[in-house]
């Protein structure tokens, strides 16, 4: 009978360089999304949900303009017309972004671009922009925004 033990080996490199395709580590409990809005983004009544969770996968409290608010934040449009909305929070996690919904039920023609920007310690780690183009056919769109992804398509 023959046993063989192996310890597993891992290999690491400690180069300086850093290629795009990686994500830096990020050390920071302070981490802050703000998306805003230009164009025609009126007529088609942008909500915004932020969601934030901690490591565990429990909802982490964030800072809002309206406020602190636990878990999730929405600010619609129609209720409040406004063309940026952000939130912060102050813990490490598992997942924080925001999902932007655009409506067009009556048809319009329009374009709106989205700018999404991400502050680790007041700190701008990255900025991002995304052109919506409204045409008859298009009923609405859903993008999310992240601070790994960027935005990224759910409904277009």
């Amino acid at each position: 009978m023959l046993v063989l033990f192996a310890l597993p080996i891992v290999f690491t490199s400690c180069s300086g360089s850093y290629s795009e395709d990686e994500d830096p580590a990020v050390d920071s409990k302070n981490t802050k999304i703000e998306v805003s809005f230009s164009g025609d983004y009126g007529k088609f009544s942008p909500v915004v949900s932020f969601y934030a969770y901690d490591l565990q996968g429990s909802g982490l409290s964030m800072q809002t303009p309206d406020g602190t608010k636990n878990t999730e934040w929405t600010k619609s449009y129609e209720d409040t017309p406004f063309s940026t909305a952000s939130a912060e929070i102050h813990d490490y996690f598992s997942n924080f972004n925001v999902a932007i919904l655009f409506t067009n039920p009556a048809s319009i023609e329009g374009e709106v671009t989205i700018t999404g920007k991400v502050y680790y310690d007041d700190k701008l780690y990255r900025s991002d922009s995304q052109k919506v183009v409204f045409n008859s056919g298009k009923q609405g769109v859903v993008y999310t925004y992240s601070p790994k992804s960027g935005f990224v398509a759910s409904l277009d």
